[in-house]
């Protein structure tokens, strides 16, 4: 009788067991329509049904803005002494007027960047002194036409100089 109580125990505790599920914290959304792929090494997404960029919000230590898929911060091009990812921040992209690039380097810097059009014609160019090595710095793109652009970040820090290259999208 015992062993019949502990067989039929042991056999619901290893069927409840197979069966129970925990739930999972993940991103999620709800579309129309998207998904994801590769195509010549290169990763994608997208989706539809999603609200337009409308509005950006930031502060010091946080931008928010709407939308699923987000830019990606990776500066792109030839890596020469790259900056690592998170020493800059190059924010909103895509934009329609103001653009910021926040940097987070450990102590003092200068700070040289250029902004080019696609054809290479230089835009704007910039240099400046970062005492504290975190002052954001604004680039007011609305005078320009919408399209691509290409920033290009030198920073020089203790005696070392580091490049970026961030393509910049703006939009009306």
């Amino acid at each position: 009788m015992l062993m019949k109580k502990v067989y039929y125990l042991s056999f619901l505790l290893l069927a409840t067991g197979f069966t129970a599920r925990g739930q999972g914290v993940g991103p999620s959304v709800l579309n129309s329509a998207g998904g994801d792929g590769t195509a010549g090494g290169n990763s994608f997404s997208w989706s539809m049904g999603e609200m337009a960029l409308v509005s950006t919000v930031s502060n010091s230590n946080l931008v928010i803005t709407q939308g699923v898929l987000q830019p990606s911060e990776q500066p792109t091009g030839i890596r020469q002494n790259s900056l690592p990812v998170d020493a800059l921040h190059v924010f909103p992209n895509p934009t329609s007027d103001l653009l910021y690039i926040q940097p987070s380097l450990n102590g003092a810097a200068k700070l040289e960047y250029t902004l080019m059009d696609i054809t290479g014609r230089v835009i704007f160019n910039q240099s400046t002194d970062l005492p504290g090595g975190n002052e954001k710095q604004t680039i007011n793109l609305s005078a320009l036409a919408n399209g691509h652009y290409a920033l290009h970040v030198n920073v020089h820090l203790q005696q070392q100089d580091y490049q970026a290259v961030y393509k910049i999208e703006k939009l009306q």
